[in-house]
């Protein structure tokens, strides 16, 4: 299944005037969303990384398509700053 790249700045909409605000995301939010996208059929989560503020994400997801992996998040109310498709994922990175 192809691999996508997901950004995303960790904000929700507020209620009164669909602006969107700053949110800063816990650690356990942030493995909620992992473990959900384990658990969902429309997405795979490979792997995800987090900003030392909690307020970015970067995931690599397998889906069908970009539509899928913006429907997905739209769906757990994050917005996808952007969505891109890559050609391959190196597992270990070797820091000297």
């Amino acid at each position: 299944m192809p691999r996508f790249l997901a950004v995303h700045i960790l904000e929700r909409e507020t209620s009164e005037d669909k602006t969107f605000e700053a949110q800063t995301s816990s650690v356990e939010e942030i493995e909620r969303f992992e473990d959900m996208a384990l658990e969902d059929p429309r997405v795979f989560g490979y792997r995800s990384v987090c900003g030392p503020s909690g307020q970015s994400l970067i995931c690599i997801l397998e889906a069908t398509d970009e539509a899928a992996v913006a429907q997905w998040f739209a769906d757990l109310g994050l917005r996808v700053t952007r969505v891109e498709h890559i050609e391959r994922v190196k597992s270990e990175a070797r820091v000297s």
